[in-house]
């Protein structure tokens, strides 16, 4: 009976032993769980003042723009009752400052047909969105060594936009949970095509996604490697989209 005893308090404490064990690697998970989703917290919000910073830099731009032109016109007023005066006298002192006057008129005018351009490409960008393109691996894939990208390659509405190379500590933020940005630019509103072409783990996959861009939005689109396989997600200005 002594002998038995000792053997069912033996297997208790292995039985603990074990309890133990399996919290402490649950705890682990929960922590390591906790620390990606406040990296992607952190990670949106940063993005998001980025776009903020670019809408207000853009409206400084068209701000000086418009100043800019009204400051043309103004001068543009005066040199025309100068030339008036000019073209009333017949001396010919007169007229080669009248010569002079619309030499400054014609430089003036191609500053103006310069500045239209650039308020015109101001409009457009105002008018336009933002799509950002991302590349991620899930957890998982890292965990199992099958998450490791060569090469990433990017085409929006089939132009090429760059490759991008990973290494192993790229890898391995990736299946940490982080995300690669490998595309940002601004776009007319619309649908676009946006292409990935990658090389993971020796093998070439492709994956294709069609989103919709509107107008002062940032879309953002991701890659993310998924039991072996390209799986896309977007949302607009860190709110998924439904």
């Amino acid at each position: 009976m002594r002998y038995a005893g000792g053997r069912m308090r033996g297997v208790g404490t292995v039985i603990g032993l074990l309890v133990v064990l399996a919290g402490s690697r649950l705890g682990a998970q929960q922590s390591d769980s906790a620390a990606i989703a406040r990296y992607r917290a952190q990670r949106a919000d940063a993005t998001h003042a980025i776009a903020q910073d670019e809408q207000r830099l853009a409206d400084l731009r068209r701000q000086r723009l418009a100043l800019e032109s009204r400051l043309d016109s103004a001068t543009a007023g005066r040199s025309e009752a100068r030339a008036h005066t000019l073209l009333m006298s017949g001396d010919v002192a007169a007229l080669h400052s009248l010569d002079s006057l619309l030499s400054a008129s014609q430089r003036a005018l191609l500053a103006d047909r310069d500045r239209f351009l650039a308020l015109g490409s101001a409009v457009r960008q105002r008018d336009a969105g933002t799509l950002v393109v991302l590349i991620g691996a899930d957890a998982a894939e890292g965990a199992r060594g099958a998450a490791a990208l060569d090469s990433v390659r990017v085409w929006v509405d089939s132009a090429p936009t760059g490759t991008r190379r990973y290494s192993t500590i790229a890898d391995s933020a990736l299946a940490a949970g982080g995300a690669d940005q490998v595309y940002r630019s601004n776009l007319l509103p619309g649908t676009h095509v946006v292409a990935v072409s990658a090389t993971v783990a020796g093998a070439p996959t492709a994956e294709t996604a069609t989103v919709s861009v509107t107008s002062s939005t940032v879309t953002y689109v991701q890659f993310t490697w998924r039991d072996g396989k390209w799986a896309e997600s977007t949302w607009t200005n860190g709110a998924l989209a439904p």
